[in-house]
């Protein structure tokens, strides 16, 4: 990917992001080295997930889609399904769904889901 010698980084030998933290960063890096995540702080994969998706580790963030899937609450649906549909998360997208079509009774009747619906429908 950069090794075409006329790019900074393929001269310095060093990619410079400044669009995300260190923590998410490593957190790719060792992935792509060990296929593993072991040492990603359950707060910040949503984070991790973003700059997956961004640099298109696929493996990566679908283990970030499966991880924020099992976290799914009625106070955290809404913004989860926001979330999803950002990144085009689709196993999490489809997590919604599923977590959604038992628990929707309770739902749809709270203030954020009918933000959200105002908002993205």
């Amino acid at each position: 990917m950069f090794n075409n010698e006329s790019m900074i980084e393929a001269r310095d030998g060093m990619i410079d992001i400044q669009d995300a933290k260190y923590e998410s960063v490593r957190a790719m890096v060792e992935f792509m080295y060990t296929g593993s995540m072991d040492t990603v702080d359950s707060s910040s994969v949503d984070e991790v997930l973003a700059i997956a998706d961004k640099y298109e580790v696929l493996p990566l963030k679908e283990q970030c889609e499966r991880i924020i899937s099992n976290t799914i609450t009625q106070k955290n649906i809404t913004s989860i399904a926001v979330f999803a549909d950002t990144y085009t998360a689709t196993l999490l997208k489809q997590a919604v769904i599923r977590y959604l079509t038992v628990h929707h009774k309770n739902i749809i009747r709270t203030p954020e889901w009918r933000a959200m619906k105002k908002v993205r429908l």
